[in-house]
């Protein structure tokens, strides 16, 4: 079982996991070969069909958001690292309409869209998905 326990620098934060399980299975795995996509794996793999790349909540309200680029996301990496702060103090006042657009849009959007041949249409996002379309 993992355990969780403090950082090592004793701030108090929890969570970080000291099992090592995770890099035994990259170093383990490391040098395994991929499997060859041979025709018949092919047909397997697609014989289900491909999952919807959306998932649907028809019961959900929507609120369509703008999708409009803003000026502040193409500011160099450099100024942008450097003038990253840590804030633990909030004013109550909410998030735009149009902020949160931006901030959901650039995050979870799509950024491009792959052509995944019988597998169809992937869609590229800008963070990690966890292996989920």
């Amino acid at each position: 079982m993992p355990s969780f326990t403090s950082n090592p620098r004793g701030r108090g934060r929890r969570g970080i996991c000291r099992c090592r399980a995770p890099s035994f299975f990259h170093y383990a795995t490391r040098d395994v070969p991929f499997e060859t996509a041979t025709p018949e794996l092919r047909r397997h793999l697609t014989r289900d069909g491909r999952p919807a790349l959306f998932t649907e909540y028809p019961e959900a309200d929507r609120i369509l958001l703008p999708r409009t680029p803003d000026p502040r996301l193409s500011a160099p990496l450099e100024q942008t690292l450097y003038r990253r702060r840590t804030h633990r103090s909030f004013n109550a006042q909410p998030v735009s309409l149009h902020d949160l657009a931006v901030l959901l849009g650039t995050v979870f959007g799509p950024a491009e869209l792959l052509d995944g041949h019988e597998f169809g249409a992937l869609i590229r996002r800008t963070s990690p998905s966890g292996g989920a379309r």
